[in-house]
């Protein structure tokens, strides 16, 4: 057996350096109230030889790592503390404590240290995390395109037995870009084939003027959702982003989703109101999240559109390039003030962490991220990717990116 706690910088071995000489310790299964995994409490119990200052310090040193934990749960900005356990001679699993103590035997034998060379027992008494996490496992570097031709990547080798974050660096191979956001969506249940992600307007009428002014009222492209893929989508939550090659300023965008019966469109949801600052140029929008059908699963032959329209106080024209939708409850937003990114420079999303960063001269914690992408054991990850260029959006660009994970278990 193979136990261990550690920051990084000290580590204390419970599993036989001098002067322990002896350990007992197995990890408990957490408990699931209500699908919630609790944090699970455990013993191991210690048994050291040797001089009473040195059995001091090998407790004072389990206590210290113990307030270290405590103080990182406490907003601390120290590293976290770690149990490190492997039963057998093998790769040791991780599990973050977040607290604990150091107790005596109550058999006064075995805590009597005026003894000339004496053996006690300690209870070494930890809460972790409910899981534990292996070592990190590159899923390789990949190029991915900005849009239809190429924006996936497919990770279908993830071990373990929970879903598990991932640290993906999106390195930028081509000439420099000033990026604002990146959108990260992972369709686990597979729902979209190779690009089933990305609608377009009935007919290829992509390009709509109006005269004087427009409202939500007037529907200005209407993106019918194919009835195979409106059965599979049975009434979850689906972001919608929009890609446009012209749009102009200061028109607000609106995303729905309507039904048409014999004729008359009927909203069914709305979005709320983005407003538009491209230039006049391209622009990829975040335009929320629907229910898809609003009412729910009501089986195969659901039929419904997804709807956009802008508010404006003046005429004017713009042109839709396609809408990508994806799994809500999957997705994962980064944004930055719009830095340039030169070449082989990175944007950094670090899941296993918990931390974002500019990659470029040195690191720069320049990134606001929303929501949570994680991937999961026995399935295939398929993660979509978008990204703009500040008030621009230019689908030819590339980015490699290299993922790496921990494979997370309950037990080990």
């Amino acid at each position: 057996m193979q136990l261990q706690l550690t920051d990084g910088t000290t580590t204390v071995t419970l599993s036989g350096t001098s002067p322990v000489t002896g350990c007992t310790y197995f990890p408990n299964t957490p408990d699931r109230k209500g699908g919630v995994y609790e944090d699970v409490t455990e013993t191991a119990q210690v048994v050291l030889t040797g001089t009473a200052a040195n059995i001091r310090t090998s407790v004072n040193s389990i206590e210290r790592l113990f307030e270290l934990a405590a103080l990182r749960q406490a907003g601390g900005t120290n590293p976290k503390v770690y149990v490190n356990y492997a039963p057998v001679a093998e790769t040791a699993h991780r599990s973050e404590i977040l607290e604990g103590r150091v107790i005596w035997d109550t058999n006064p034998g075995l805590r009597r240290l005026s003894d000339t060379n004496p053996t006690v027992r300690i209870g070494v008494i930890w809460r972790r995390r409910f899981y534990w996490e292996g070592a990190e496992t590159s899923l390789g570097t990949a190029t991915v395109n900005n849009g239809p031709s190429g924006n996936t990547l497919t990770y279908n080798s993830v071990t373990g037995s929970l879903p598990a974050p991932v640290r993906l660096t999106l390195t930028n191979p081509g000439s420099s870009i000033s990026t604002q956001k990146f959108y990260i969506a992972n369709d686990v249940a597979n729902l979209f084939a190779t690009t089933d992600h990305f609608l377009y307007v009935a007919g290829g009428s992509e390009s709509v003027t109006w005269s004087g002014s427009t409202s939500h009222s007037n529907n200005l492209w209407t993106i019918n959702v194919p009835t195979a893929l409106a059965a599979a989508m049975r009434g979850e939550r689906y972001r919608v982003w929009a890609a446009f090659s012209s749009i102009p300023d200061n028109v607000y965008v609106r995303a729905s989703v309507q039904t048409v019966i014999s004729g008359v469109p009927n909203l069914g949801q709305a979005g709320g109101e983005l407003i538009a600052g491209g230039n006049n140029g391209k622009q990829l929008m975040d335009l929320g999240a629907l229910n898809m059908p609003p009412s729910g699963y009501i089986g195969t032959g659901a039929v419904f559109s997804i709807v956009l329209s802008f508010f404006a106080g003046f005429g004017g024209s713009a042109t839709l390039l396609w809408v990508m939708i994806a799994p809500a409850h999957t997705t994962l937003d980064l944004r930055q003030a719009g830095y340039s990114i030169a070449t082989d420079q990175a944007v950094v999303h670090d899941g296993i962490e918990d931390v974002d960063y500019l990659s470029l001269a040195s690191k720069y914690p320049g990134i606001e991220r929303t929501g949570e992408l994680l991937l999961y054991p026995g399935q295939q990850n398929k993660l979509r990717l978008l990204w703009d260029e500040g008030n621009t959006f230019n689908a030819a660009r590339q980015l490699s990116v290299a993922g790496v994970y921990r494979p997370r278990r309950l037990l080990v």
